[in-house]
């Protein structure tokens, strides 16, 4: 049976539609991405992405000493919820709700740090612009 392009169904479409923007919420589309990076600064080895639904932001950083810094940003807001560092076989995690006057201290000196990668990567993803 053949089908004229006039008779076919306009819903096809609209479906593809969905389903192509539904893929790309689930992948965790960029809502950052002039910040996406992996490469290195200084001497250190810096991966930045995001993930999920709601944009999270993962800055990964390998120290030259072999030590691994993980910061999150759960939330799309640059402030960071969550710092992991991997030194040898030891990983400390910290949370930024801890009411732990020591581990707020670690979360500041971390969102400093993350802050300062961040203007990094925006300098060299756009070096190219000025040259």
């Amino acid at each position: 049976m053949r089908m004229d392009k006039q008779k076919m169904p306009r819903t096809t479409g609209t479906l593809a539609a969905v389903v192509l923007s539904s893929a790309i919420g689930f992948g965790g589309c960029c809502l950052n991405p002039e910040y996406n990076f992996k490469g290195k600064i200084g001497e250190d080895q810096v991966r930045f992405y995001e993930r999920g639904i709601y944009g999270a932001n993962h800055l990964e950083v390998i120290t030259s000493n072999g030590d691994i810094i993980s910061y999150l940003d759960s939330n799309d807001d640059f402030q960071l919820d969550r710092v992991n560092i991997t030194s040898g076989e030891n990983t400390a995690v910290y949370f930024s709700h801890s009411k732990n006057e020591a581990v707020k201290k670690v979360l500041a000196e971390a969102q400093k740090r993350f802050e300062s990668y961040l203007a990094k990567i925006i300098e060299i993803n756009t070096r190219s612009l000025r040259e």
